[in-house]
C-alpha cells in the first residue's frame, strides 16, 4: 500500500497535546510520516493542520502564525497562569471590573462607561480604561507564562513547572 499523501485539518481538544494528535494520525493512516503545523498549547482548542507523506516537506514553509480566542477572568492569579491552576492571588478591584464587563454581555443595553462607573468599580473611568488597553496595541514583548509549550533547554515549560511544584510538595 502507498503512504498516504495530503494535508488534514485536526480540531484539537483541551487536554490532549499536539504530539498525541500525531500518535493518533500515525496509527489511522498506518504511517510513521506524520507533522503538525505548529504545537498548541495542551489546553487550546483548535485546528492543528497536519500533513502525511511527502507533504511534511512543505510544513517548514508555513509561515502564518496562530491565533488564539479567549476568556479573560479579571482578578485571579494562579500558579499556573492558566485555567488548570490553584488560585493565588485576587483583586477586589479588579474583580468588580470582572462583574462589570459580565454585566455588559448580559444587557447589552449598558454602554461600558455606565456599567463601570456607576456600578462596579466607580474608580475605573472609560479614561482609564482607553489608556490600559493601549499598552496592548501593536506589538509587544510578552513573557511566556510558566505553564507553555515553548521548550528551554529541550524540555517543554509546562513539564519544568509542574515537575518543580511535585518537588516542592
Amino acid at each position: 500500500m502507498a503512504t498516504p499523501c495530503g494535508f488534514l485539518s485536526v480540531r484539537k481538544p483541551a487536554g490532549v497535546t499536539s504530539t498525541q494528535c500525531v500518535r493518533i494520525v500515525r496509527k489511522l493512516f498506518d504511517t510513521k510520516q506524520v507533522g503538525h503545523g505548529g504545537t498548541l498549547d495542551p489546553m487550546a482548542t483548535g485546528v492543528l493542520i497536519m500533513a502525511l507523506g511527502k507533504a511534511t516537506r512543505v510544513l517548514p514553509h508555513l509561515t502564518t502564525g496562530k491565533k488564539y480566542r479567549g476568556v479573560i477572568r479579571f482578578g485571579v492569579t494562579t500558579d499556573t497562569d492558566d485555567i488548570t491552576g490553584w488560585g493565588i492571588q485576587g483583586s477586589a478591584g479588579l474583580r468588580a471590573v470582572s462583574i462589570a464587563l459580565r454585566c455588559l454581555l448580559l444587557t447589552r443595553f449598558l454602554r461600558v462607561s455606565e456599567i463601570l462607573t456607576k456600578r462596579a468599580a466607580p474608580w475605573l473611568t472609560p479614561a482609564l480604561v482607553d489608556a490600559t488597553l493601549q499598552r496592548f496595541v501593536g506589538k509587544i514583548d510578552q513573557m511566556p507564562p510558566r505553564i507553555s509549550a515553548i521548550k528551554r533547554d529541550g524540555v517543554r515549560l509546562y513539564h519544568l513547572t509542574r515537575a518543580n511544584k511535585a518537588r516542592k510538595a
